[in-house]
Order: C-alpha cells, then structure tokens, then sequence
C-alpha cells in the first residue's frame, strides 16, 4: 500500500473541511447524549465542546468527547466500586445488600447470586458461558438419544466449543439441508466469520413450519442487539413443539460502547407441549450457572442494574452508521466489500461492522490501520484499534481468517459520525475512490 502521505493527508483535510457542518452537528448530539448518560449516572461533566464550525475546533471536540467518555466510565466503575468493596464474597449473614438503585440483592454466597425478575431471562459472565449452558442442558433433555444439529455459527469460540460437544451421540453438521432432519439449531442470523456470511433463516423457518416434530432454536443475536419477532415467520407459533433461546454478548451494544464488564444474556420460550420443560429448564440453568460459576458476581450487577443500560437508541446508531459507512464506499474499487444488510436488506441480517478484503498481504492491512492512525495523529486526534465493536467512535482492526491465510479489515463506525468516522471514510475514498467517486455532498442522505 504505496502513497504519498502528504498528498493523502491534504486529500483528507479537504474532504473534512467539505463536511464541516455534518461532524459539527455529529458532534453536538454525541455531546448531548454524553450529557444525559452523565447526569442519569450521577456524574458531573465540566468540559464543553465549543460552537465554531473549523476543522481544528472540530478535531478538539473529538477529544473533548473522548474525554467525557472516559469520565462517565470511570466515574461510574469508581461509585460501584466504592458501593461494594467492603464485602466479602461471602458476606456477614444480615446483612443487607444492595445495588446503587436501591434494589436488594441478597446473597450468603457471590457466586449464587440471582436478582433477576424474569425466570426466562438470565445473566451469565459471558455470551460464550451462556451458549455453554444451553448445549449441557440440551444434552440433559435429550439423554440417551442420537441427536443431529445444524450449526451455522463461525464465531470461533463458539466453533471451538461445538468442536468440544461432538460426539458419537451428537451430530454435528456445518450446513443446512431443507429437510426435516435436525433437533436443534444454533444460528447467528450474519455469521462472525470473514465473509460475515448471511444464515438463510427463510429456508429454516420454512422447514420449521413443516415439521411437527419438537425443535430446539438458539438464536446469537450479538450482532442485532435486539430480539427478533418469531411469530412473522414461525406459523402457529404457539402450537409448535419449540423451544427458542436466544443469546447475546451484552459486552458489545448493550454497554453505551464503554465496555463496563463481561456479561451474557440467555433467554428462552417454550411453545406447545414444550411448555411442561419450563421449569425444568429454569432449575437446570440456574444450577448449571452456580456450579459452573458463570453468574455475574455483586460488582458487574451493580455496574449494569442503571437506565443506561440496554439502548435502543445507542444499539440504532450503531447499526444505522454501519449502513451509512457502507453507502459510502460501496461503489470504491476495493476488491470485496461484506455487509450482509447491504445485500438482504432484512432486520435480522444487520451488522455493526462493515469487512473488508483487499485482496493482498498482511503488510496492506497492517500499512492501512497504521496510516489510519497516523493521519488522525497529525491532525491532532487518534483512531484507537480494539479488539471487538459497538464502541462510541469507530474501530479498525485486521485479522486472517482460520479457514486459509487470508486477512480481512474490519470497520466497526460506532455510535457518532465524527472527525475519526471520515477520516476512515476518507482514506478509502483516497486509495480506492478515484476521482470518479468524487464526493462532495455531505453525510445526510440517510
């Protein structure tokens, strides 16, 4: 990836300066937004971005709001913590426990920890202990008996844990074949793998229609961030032998982009004669999860037991600017470009993160993030890399796929479409744009 850094910086600034106005009103709503999540956490923010519409005012509010992030993180962490420091893990018996909103919690010991009002939702330390419990509580119910599932799931510790529970019982196959064949399903609607390749839930909700045979479905929704609505495409829904879960990394969309802690959510449905397992399975998880000790331990459920929490809004955004990021450079040269909504256009196939193949070495993707973040540095500002996505301000990271020695980059935009959001936007447009991509209108067409 071989260019001229002054003529690619100038490129960007210029492109900037013709989006002043959009990143200036970005700007404010991310400030806004920063403002409300500080008073409802109780936390005082003295610093203010200021009004002039300039790229270098523009490139101090940037900072200014990163500030304020890491001032609503941390401010939040430390009240927790000073909440609950002074109690053991098997605290004194009487003693009442509570978290900063004033709902108890009472424990004679962390790890069984239960605060949940709904029986049919549950909190573990993790998405991945989450599917674990349901794999083990499967196998409970379904002992003795030679079981076939359908896994269209490439996370690749979910890969790796599938690998773990396979047996000469269990049958596991990687693809699915329109056939009434299969007694359980473990599907991520856009899977987590280079191509973010797209589940076709239609063909399996029409097979599901046709049998009347009883099914386990483990939806991972950490991708949508919200449920999806089973009774537009499962019929007769309430008559079916089913039982749905659906599982979510609650560390990704569900945290305001601040990472507070691990955390997993396991939910479940039991339909037709389903329903008698109800119990059964509530007992099992909540027995699996204290003997496994994967509950949530008193500092993470004060953490997360705030209004804050559980966005809509944030979770939108997120996924609103993927497809913004994605409209963008949709029509560059770059060799491939992967975004499953941009293909289906249906709810459940939306992502947070946009995968780009450059069809070339490590070194391109490598010499990609580190121009990135070279650029924002002699502008005044800096692109972060993390490991993950959903964060406030966008995110790059590479990685080579398990399958061969392929790399992909991908751009997670985040919450705000700010000075960080087009720099990317920008460099892309500079390596594979051209100028028969000029583009100078601004971001508002969505």
């Amino acid at each position: 990836m071989n260019f001229d850094n002054d003529a690619c910086v100038k490129h960007i600034v210029y492109k900037l300066e013709q989006n002043i106005t959009t990143i200036f009103e970005e700007q404010k709503e991310e400030y806004r937004t920063l403002k409300k999540l500080a008073k409802n956490f109780g936390i005082s923010i003295e610093k203010n971005v200021r009004i002039n519409k300039d790229l270098r005012t523009l490139i101090e509010n940037e900072n200014v709001l990163r500030k304020i992030e890491l001032i609503i993180r941390e401010g939040w962490e430390e009240k927790v913590f000073q909440h609950t420091k002074s109690y053991y893990k098997s605290p004194e018996h009487e003693k009442i426990k509570h978290t900063l909103t004033g709902k108890k919690v009472n424990f004679e010991y962390e790890r069984i920890i239960n605060i949940e009002d709904n029986v049919e939702s549950m909190y573990f330390r993790s998405g991945m202990a989450a599917i674990n419990a349901i794999l083990n509580c499967w196998n409970l119910l379904a002992r003795g008996k030679n079981l076939k599932a359908c896994i269209l799931s490439s996370y690749y510790e979910t890969v790796q844990l599938i690998k773990m529970v396979s047996s000469d019982s269990i049958k596991i196959f990687r693809s699915f074949q329109f056939e009434d064949y299969y007694d359980l399903y473990l599907i991520e609607p856009a899977q987590a793998d280079y191509y973010l390749t797209i589940s076709n839930l239609d063909e399996i909700f029409k097979s599901i229609n046709q049998s009347l045979n009883f099914k386990v479905l483990v939806f991972d929704l950490s991708f949508m961030g919200t449920s999806i609505d089973y009774r537009k495409y499962i019929e007769n829904l309430s008559e079916k032998n089913i039982i749905i879960f659906e599982i979510e990394s609650m560390l990704k969309l569900h945290q305001l982009g601040m990472e507070f802690c691990n955390c997993g959510r396991l939910s479940f449905k039991c339909f037709g004669k389903a329903q008698a397992l109800k119990d059964i399975i509530v007992k099992y998880l909540e027995k699996y999860r204290t003997l496994s000790a994967t509950n949530l331990d008193y500092f993470s459920y004060t953490l997360l037991d705030n209004r804050n929490f559980h966005d809509i809004n944030h979770i939108n955004k997120v996924l609103k600017n993927a497809d913004i990021f994605y409209e963008w450079i949709k029509n560059y040269d770059i060799p491939h470009i992967y975004f499953p909504f941009g293909i289906s256009k249906k709810s459940y196939h939306k992502t947070p993160m946009i995968n780009l193949d450059f069809g070339d070495n490590e070194k391109s993707y490598i010499g990609f993030v580190s121009t990135a973040i070279s650029v924002s540095e002699k502008l005044g500002t800096k692109i972060i890399s993390h490991n993950s996505f959903g964060f406030r301000n966008i995110n790059l990271e590479y990685f080579s796929s398990e399958a061969n020695d392929n790399f992909i980059l991908r751009i997670s935009p985040g919450a705000f479409r700010g000075v960080q959001f087009h720099i990317v936007v920008f460099l892309l447009h500079y390596i594979y744009g051209g100028d028969k991509y000029e583009s100078s209108h601004e971001i508002t067409h969505y």
